[in-house]
């Protein structure tokens, strides 16, 4: 049994968008540990499940894969969006002066069962890592 398929046989309700929130929480805490860079940056919104830190296009950049649900609710579509910062307009040491991470692509997630997402949003992670 997979690690995720464990999460899910936990996860008494039957909300599919609670699902993937609960399982989504659990693994943005072992994700946290990983960053490398100022938690302030992190990419934040009502409708973001998750946010994996992965490499910029160039060495210039930091970049954050996010899994968020896409509005309207009703359909309940997911989509994968990378945000990315400049490193040279960044002063890390005033997190107060950060701007806005700027959306540079967006992959649709045409799933609804938390498992399928997910296993979506790792393929995304590996290819952006290039593993």
């Amino acid at each position: 049994m997979t690690i995720l398929d464990e999460l899910l046989s936990e996860i008494k309700t039957i909300d599919v968008v609670e699902k993937l929130r609960i399982i989504c929480d659990k693994i943005q805490i072992e994700e946290n540990e990983k960053f490398k860079y100022a938690k302030e940056l992190i990419p934040k919104g009502p409708n973001n499940f998750l946010v994996v830190e992965v490499p910029g296009r160039n060495q210039k950049e930091i970049a954050y894969l996010v899994l968020e649900r896409d509005m309207p609710v009703i359909t309940q579509a997911y989509n994968a969006v990378l945000y990315t910062y400049i490193l040279s307009k960044l002063d890390l040491t005033k997190p107060e002066t950060f701007p806005p991470p700027k959306r540079q692509h967006s992959w649709i997630i045409g799933e609804t069962d938390p498992r399928k997402v997910l296993k979506q949003f790792a393929r995304l992670v590996k290819f952006l890592k290039g593993e």
